[in-house]
């Protein structure tokens, strides 16, 4: 499957639309913080349309270097964050809440990491087989733990929230991950956040089931 400017600014428009469906379907402040995820991910996609426009098109070479730090903010600092956050503001249950405030802990660290690695180190991005290469060069001695790590705080806190449904996000985030990682290794970066941007669509069907059981035992 080949990516391009295209199928990112597509994906941000999608994600625009379903992100202002998710926000009118929230229906209280903490799932409006929910609810934001694709409109996040919508943002995330049309820097990313920007990347490919600068590394194609000379025209827009100038753009390349904010677009890229924007992408790669929203890829590695933002979704370990912005994921164990939003579902601890959802969360009731005591002990559930104990458990997100830890992977909320690992990530706030993990991001940390990455806003030192990002400020200190070289950032480049260039096209190779029809793909986005991020190359991120603080990262490449740890790969393997720096990936194990993202998903500790981005895609384990699903698994561990109360809210009906919860779960569908973290499944469909954790396999496309790892089918990420088994087909586009070099390209993970780029790809699986391209697929998680459009299963973060799932937010919406999680929303009208919380305010579906919420009307219905009010």
């Amino acid at each position: 499957m080949c990516f391009s400017a295209t199928a990112s600014f597509g994906a941000g428009i999608v994600l625009v639309a379903a992100g202002s469906v998710a926000m009118v379907k929230a229906k209280t402040p903490s799932q409006r913080v929910f609810a934001a995820i694709p409109l996040l991910f919508a943002v995330q996609q049309l820097a990313e349309g920007f990347v490919w426009l600068g590394l194609t098109y000379p025209e827009y070479r100038a753009g390349l270097q904010f677009a890229t730090f924007t992408f790669l903010i929203f890829a590695q600092i933002v979704w370990t964050l912005w994921i164990p956050f939003s579902l601890l503001l959802l969360e009731e249950d005591a002990l559930r809440k104990t458990i997100l405030r830890i992977l909320l802990g690992a990530g706030v660290t993990l991001s940390v990491y990455h806003v030192w690695g990002l400020m200190a180190h070289p950032i480049t991005s260039q096209v190779l087989d029809c793909h986005i290469f991020y190359d991120v060069e603080y990262l490449r001695p740890y790969k393997l733990y720096s990936g194990f790590a993202y998903g500790i705080a981005s895609i384990v806190p699903c698994f561990f929230s109360s809210v009906k449904r919860m779960w569908w996000l973290g499944a469909a985030f954790l396999l496309s991950y790892i089918a990420t990682q088994i087909i586009y290794t070099t390209y993970v970066i780029s790809v699986w956040c391209f697929f998680a941007a459009l299963l973060s669509t799932i937010v919406i069907f999680i929303l009208q089931s919380m305010n579906k059981n919420r009307f219905a035992t009010s």
